[in-house]
């Protein structure tokens, strides 16, 4: 393809982009963008990058017409599908749970100071470590848990060193489970955990880490585990486990609670559009190019059947030209269903050029160069596929101008004159009528309606087989001027 094809073709699809483009574009955006981020998350990675390649080369195979290759895909796609929903049957419930989530749509939430629950949480949690004190405690994100949790006691406290000392006290019939952290408070403690599901020698060996690690890769919960084996601090979100010490575990834990529950005003809207713009221009870019192919794509061809008037341009001025014969005719149009999108059929026109045109009458061809397609769409077939045309060598005389009434005058006033300016016009009439039409006419003038004197502008009627040189006006001005029966016109 050359430089100036692809030119054309990115002045065709920036011609032809509506707002309903652009509207698309960016709801294609977002999904890639949710799809992306999912990838950095999502446990099946080596399932999403094999996805990835499949649906490269369906788009080539589609591009280069491989049919054996679409025909495989059009055969698979039900089994493919059924195996996407299995595969990642936990991820499509989490995402369809978090589309009906208040807080993922950004609704007002209530907000605690994540100061005031930060630095006791960290300190009562890094003692438990220096005192080897087993602790699992969640912070819910903007995901439901409920569907993951079983067991465990409803509490509804807010949160206290003494609080968090006596459920993880061995002695407490609830220190074996979690705690469930929401918005400042303790809403359950008790609570059991679904363990981790991911390939063997990435699940941790404590029951808590498990725990606290399978709740991360089904939610987007931050979980703190504290190690009575080891005296240690793990971290597990987003279906990750790291061990950290009290200063980075502060630091996660503000940014998180800042994220689940931003302060009002906090993020500007300029900072979360250019959050994370690596993905977000990615996303654009696949689907500004999802976009270009398929406008560039001719997919399924249609083809739709017009009538269309027949027309001329490039009239010389010394021929009179007849009407068309016939005056429609029924085209074809080929083309994908996109372009046909942008067509007008009333803007329709078949336009003949007539400017080597000859005396008598002779066939002009249509072809598409007659028609004002727009792009991609070309003409399939023509009935008739030529129009008879009968042309006339022309002459020009300055013809008198005779003004046409209708209707009488009011009584009591008289018709004393009837002029016409100018007296005459210049016609281009057929050589053959150059003897029989010797005057025109104007547009009739109702003397019904006057009752004084005056000058009213008429339209010339052109007699049939002429018409008015192109030095002359198209319309006269015609006096009519009457006066009071019973006083006679002063004799000079």
């Amino acid at each position: 393809m050359s430089w100036s094809n692809i030119l054309l073709f990115f002045h065709d699809a920036w011609t032809n982009l509506r707002w309903v483009d652009v509207a698309d574009v960016l709801v294609v955006t977002v999904f890639f963008y949710t799809v992306i981020t999912w990838f950095r998350t999502a446990r099946s990675r080596f399932v999403l990058t094999g996805l990835g390649v499949l649906g490269a080369l369906y788009f080539v195979a589609r591009a280069l017409d491989m049919y054996l290759t679409l025909l495989l895909f059009q055969a698979a796609i039900t089994v493919a599908l059924f195996a996407l929903v299995v595969i990642f049957q936990e991820e499509i419930r989490r995402a369809f749970e978090r589309l009906g989530s208040a807080q993922a749509l950004h609704l007002k939430r209530a907000r605690a100071s994540s100061s005031e629950l930060v630095e006791p949480m960290v300190e009562t949690l890094a003692s438990f470590a220096r005192h080897r004190i087993g602790a699992l405690v969640v912070f819910k994100g903007r995901e439901p848990l409920e569907r993951h949790l079983s067991g465990g006691y409803e509490l509804e406290g807010r949160f206290s060193d003494p609080l968090l000392n006596s459920i993880f006290d061995t002695s407490s019939a609830g220190h074996d489970g979690a705690v469930i952290v929401d918005q400042g408070l303790i809403r359950k403690f008790g609570v059991h955990l679904p363990l981790a599901i991911g390939r063997r020698g990435e699940v941790p060996a404590g029951t808590r880490h498990a725990a606290g690690l399978g709740l991360s890769e089904r939610s987007d919960a931050f979980v703190v585990i504290v190690s009575e084996e080891r005296g240690t601090i793990s971290v597990a979100r987003d279906g990750r486990i790291q061990v950290v010490d009290p200063a980075t575990l502060r630091t996660r834990l503000s940014a998180f609670l800042n994220e689940v529950s931003p302060a009002p005003h906090a993020v500007s809207i300029v900072r979360r559009t250019i959050r994370n713009p690596g993905a977000k221009a990615v996303s654009l870019a696949l689907s500004v190019a999802a976009w270009l192919f398929l406008f560039g794509s001719h997919g399924d061809m249609l083809a739709r059947t017009y009538s269309v008037p027949v027309g001329y341009r490039n009239v010389p001025d010394d021929w009179i030209l007849e009407e068309p014969k016939p005056l429609e005719a029924v085209v074809t149009l080929s083309g994908p269903d996109r372009a046909f999108q942008s067509l007008k059929p009333e803007t329709l026109r078949i336009s003949l050029d007539v400017s080597h045109i000859r005396a008598g009458q002779q066939k002009l061809p249509i072809s598409e160069k007659d028609l004002n397609l727009p792009s991609r769409i070309s003409l399939h077939g023509v009935d008739p596929d030529s129009i008879t045309v009968v042309a006339h060598d022309t002459v020009t005389r300055d013809l008198p101008v005779r003004a046409q009434t209708t209707g009488h005058l009011p009584q009591g006033v008289w018709l004393k004159a009837l002029r016409v300016s100018p007296t005459s016009v210049p016609i281009v009439m057929r050589r053959i009528d150059s003897g029989t039409i010797t005057q025109v006419l104007t547009e009739p003038v109702d003397l019904s309606n006057i009752n004084e004197s005056a000058t009213i502008p008429r339209k010339i009627d052109v007699p049939k087989g002429a018409r008015l040189s192109i030095a002359a006006s198209g319309s006269v001005d015609v006096t009519v001027e009457v006066a009071p029966l019973g006083r006679p016109a002063s004799s000079k």
